[in-house]
Protein backbone atom coordinates (compact mmCIF):
# COMPACT_ATOMS: atom_id res chain seq x y z
CA UNK A 1 0.00 0.00 0.00
CA UNK A 2 2.79 2.45 0.84
CA UNK A 3 4.34 1.66 -2.54
CA UNK A 4 1.17 2.87 -4.32
CA UNK A 5 1.24 6.15 -2.37
CA UNK A 6 4.92 6.72 -3.18
CA UNK A 7 4.36 5.80 -6.83
CA UNK A 8 1.44 8.25 -7.10
CA UNK A 9 3.51 11.06 -5.58
CA UNK A 10 6.52 10.21 -7.74
CA UNK A 11 4.48 10.15 -10.99
CA UNK A 12 3.00 13.55 -10.15
CA UNK A 13 6.47 15.17 -10.10
CA UNK A 14 8.20 16.74 -13.07
CA UNK A 15 11.12 14.89 -14.68
CA UNK A 16 13.85 16.93 -12.94
CA UNK A 17 12.31 16.39 -9.48
CA UNK A 18 11.95 12.67 -10.16
CA UNK A 19 15.60 12.35 -11.13
CA UNK A 20 16.75 14.35 -8.09
CA UNK A 21 14.68 12.24 -5.68
CA UNK A 22 15.77 8.99 -7.30
CA UNK A 23 19.41 10.06 -7.07
CA UNK A 24 19.06 10.87 -3.36
CA UNK A 25 17.38 7.53 -2.66
CA UNK A 26 20.02 5.66 -4.65
CA UNK A 27 22.84 7.54 -2.94
CA UNK A 28 21.51 6.50 0.48
CA UNK A 29 20.49 2.92 -0.31
CA UNK A 30 22.33 1.68 -3.38
CA UNK A 31 25.23 2.01 -5.74
CA UNK A 32 25.61 2.92 -9.39
CA UNK A 33 23.76 5.43 -11.52
CA UNK A 34 20.07 5.95 -12.19
CA UNK A 35 18.39 6.51 -15.52
CA UNK A 36 14.66 7.05 -15.81
CA UNK A 37 12.76 5.30 -18.58
CA UNK A 38 11.18 7.72 -21.05
CA UNK A 39 7.43 8.12 -20.75
CA UNK A 40 5.18 7.53 -23.71
CA UNK A 41 2.66 10.24 -24.51
CA UNK A 42 -0.85 9.15 -23.60
CA UNK A 43 -3.46 9.13 -26.35
CA UNK A 44 -7.20 9.13 -25.99
CA UNK A 45 -8.60 5.64 -26.39
CA UNK A 46 -10.30 5.23 -29.75
CA UNK A 47 -9.03 8.57 -31.05
CA UNK A 48 -8.98 8.72 -34.83
CA UNK A 49 -5.63 9.38 -36.47
CA UNK A 50 -7.20 12.01 -38.72
CA UNK A 51 -9.53 14.97 -38.47
CA UNK A 52 -11.75 16.87 -40.94
CA UNK A 53 -12.36 20.60 -40.83
CA UNK A 54 -14.75 22.75 -42.84
CA UNK A 55 -12.79 25.92 -43.59
CA UNK A 56 -14.88 29.01 -44.38
CA UNK A 57 -12.31 31.77 -44.01
CA UNK A 58 -8.60 32.44 -43.96
CA UNK A 59 -7.41 34.85 -41.26
CA UNK A 60 -3.86 36.07 -41.95
CA UNK A 61 -3.76 37.85 -38.56
CA UNK A 62 -3.78 34.52 -36.70
CA UNK A 63 -0.89 32.10 -36.40
CA UNK A 64 -0.70 28.44 -37.37
CA UNK A 65 -3.86 26.36 -37.49
CA UNK A 66 -5.98 29.25 -36.16
CA UNK A 67 -5.65 30.82 -39.64
CA UNK A 68 -8.17 28.30 -40.94
CA UNK A 69 -11.47 29.57 -39.58
CA UNK A 70 -14.23 27.01 -39.56
CA UNK A 71 -15.64 24.02 -37.71
CA UNK A 72 -14.76 20.37 -37.12
CA UNK A 73 -16.93 17.90 -39.02
CA UNK A 74 -17.34 14.26 -40.00
CA UNK A 75 -16.92 12.73 -43.45
CA UNK A 76 -20.70 12.64 -43.97
CA UNK A 77 -20.80 16.43 -43.43
CA UNK A 78 -18.59 17.07 -46.49
CA UNK A 79 -20.96 18.50 -49.10
CA UNK A 80 -20.48 20.15 -52.46
CA UNK A 81 -20.40 23.92 -52.36
CA UNK A 82 -18.10 26.81 -51.80
CA UNK A 83 -16.53 25.61 -48.58
CA UNK A 84 -13.06 24.12 -48.35
CA UNK A 85 -12.77 20.80 -46.50
CA UNK A 86 -9.39 19.77 -45.10
CA UNK A 87 -8.33 16.37 -43.77
CA UNK A 88 -5.32 16.31 -41.49
CA UNK A 89 -3.43 13.24 -40.29
CA UNK A 90 -1.78 13.37 -36.87
CA UNK A 91 2.01 13.22 -36.72
CA UNK A 92 1.90 10.13 -34.49
CA UNK A 93 -0.16 8.25 -37.07
CA UNK A 94 1.85 9.07 -40.19
CA UNK A 95 5.49 8.19 -40.53
CA UNK A 96 7.41 11.39 -41.21
CA UNK A 97 5.07 13.92 -39.59
CA UNK A 98 1.60 15.36 -40.15
CA UNK A 99 0.01 15.52 -43.61
CA UNK A 100 -2.94 17.48 -45.00
CA UNK A 101 -5.37 17.10 -47.92
CA UNK A 102 -8.17 19.15 -49.44
CA UNK A 103 -11.18 16.89 -50.12
CA UNK A 104 -14.52 17.00 -51.92
CA UNK A 105 -17.64 14.80 -51.59
CA UNK A 106 -17.67 11.34 -53.16
CA UNK A 107 -20.10 8.43 -53.15
CA UNK A 108 -17.24 5.97 -52.54
CA UNK A 109 -14.75 5.15 -49.83
CA UNK A 110 -11.34 6.46 -50.87
CA UNK A 111 -7.84 6.37 -49.48
CA UNK A 112 -7.01 9.77 -48.01
CA UNK A 113 -3.38 10.05 -46.91
CA UNK A 114 -3.30 6.30 -46.28
CA UNK A 115 -6.63 6.04 -44.41
CA UNK A 116 -9.90 4.80 -45.92
CA UNK A 117 -12.46 7.54 -45.40
CA UNK A 118 -15.95 7.18 -46.83
CA UNK A 119 -17.71 9.87 -48.88
CA UNK A 120 -14.62 11.99 -49.66
CA UNK A 121 -11.95 12.10 -52.35
CA UNK A 122 -8.65 13.99 -52.45
CA UNK A 123 -8.35 17.12 -54.58
CA UNK A 124 -4.85 18.12 -53.47
CA UNK A 125 -2.48 16.98 -50.71
CA UNK A 126 0.26 18.79 -48.81
CA UNK A 127 3.23 17.73 -46.69
CA UNK A 128 3.59 21.07 -44.90
CA UNK A 129 0.95 23.20 -43.18
CA UNK A 130 2.42 26.34 -44.77
CA UNK A 131 1.63 24.98 -48.25
CA UNK A 132 -1.94 24.19 -47.17
CA UNK A 133 -2.30 27.67 -45.66
CA UNK A 134 -1.08 29.30 -48.90
CA UNK A 135 -3.56 27.22 -50.91
CA UNK A 136 -6.43 28.09 -48.56
CA UNK A 137 -5.49 31.77 -48.72
CA UNK A 138 -5.67 31.70 -52.54
CA UNK A 139 -8.98 29.82 -52.63
CA UNK A 140 -10.77 31.77 -49.86
CA UNK A 141 -9.48 35.27 -50.60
Amino acid sequence: MIYKVIETMFNGMDKASQKELASKIWHNFGEGSITLAPRKKARAKGKKPYWIRRVVEFNAHEKGFAQLGGAWCKAEDVVAGYDLFVVGVAAWAYDGGPRYAVVTPSSLTNSVLGFDISRVKVVKSFEKFKDLADYAKDILS
